[in-house]
């Protein structure tokens, strides 16, 4: 099936320190640095709206107990023409009963506040309600999804990434109930994507495929996400569920 991707650029930029020596000031010279990269939401070219449910993987270690796994719930909805990125209003949509917010673009987006900086809870069941617009055809729904919200990942590999060898980026915890799986290396220059089956937790960049990456600070992502659609009023609206881990590195 045809895909296409979506991105909501959930981090803040990175900042560039300069150190000094004793006798004089001098400036650090800059490292190439890769954007902060967007959540990528895989979306089927047929569907007239998709909601997607996105849980950012979050280790915190806590006094006495250890590292805890703290995701941070992320809501997003698009309706109307996604292959051309000309969106519809919906009317209002909420994700278990917290409301996001209408964009210029008319896309709906909820991201986490300083006073709720856990985001929406998906550790249970993801529920949508859309109030519907009958001027742009968007049709009034509730739907509970079906599909997983996938478990995990977790990357504990290496932070100095050598682009002159083969690269195998993989969860080092188990995904489960994930459909397909994003791996993605990010330098300054460029973005290398490999999907592949939910049951694939390891994928490997080749030598020549790392050598296409230009030096500088970075990134790699696992992205597992589950999928599903149903059909209101004669349109197909599709469901995603997806966990997104994000890790800097160096890439040398």
């Amino acid at each position: 099936m045809k895909k296409k991707y979506l991105f909501l650029c959930m981090l803040a930029g990175l900042a560039i320190f300069s150190s000094c020596s004793k006798d004089e000031e001098e400036e650090t010279p800059e490292v190439p640095t890769a954007a902060v990269p967007d959540n990528p939401i895989p979306t089927p070219s047929s569907a007239d709206g998709a909601l997607v449910a996105i849980q950012t993987a979050n280790y915190i270690t806590a006094p006495f107990v250890g590292e805890i796994y703290q995701p941070v719930g992320v809501g997003v909805a698009v309706f109307g023409d996604l292959t051309g990125g000309t969106y519809s209003d919906c009317g209002s949509v909420t994700a278990n009963s917290i409301g996001l917010s209408k964009q210029t673009n008319s896309t709906y987006v909820y991201i986490p506040t300083a006073t709720a900086a856990q985001g929406i809870d998906f550790s249970d069941d993801v529920s949508w309600v859309v109030t519907g617009n009958s001027a742009t055809s968007v049709p009034a729904f509730n739907h509970s999804p079906s599909n997983a919200m996938p478990s995990g990942p977790k990357y504990t590999g290496s932070t100095s990434i050598a682009r002159t060898s083969p690269f195998t980026l993989s969860s080092s915890i188990e995904i489960t109930g994930a459909d397909s799986i994003i791996y993605n290396v990010i330098s300054p220059n460029k973005t290398i994507t490999k999907t592949v089956g939910g049951s694939i937790e390891s994928v490997t960049f080749t030598a020549a495929e790392m050598g296409t990456l230009s030096a500088g600070n970075g990134y790699v992502q696992i992205v597992p996400y589950s999928l599903s659609s149903q059909q209101f009023s004669g349109k197909t609206y599709y469901f995603i569920n997806e966990s997104v881990c994000t890790n800097s590195v160096t890439f040398n």
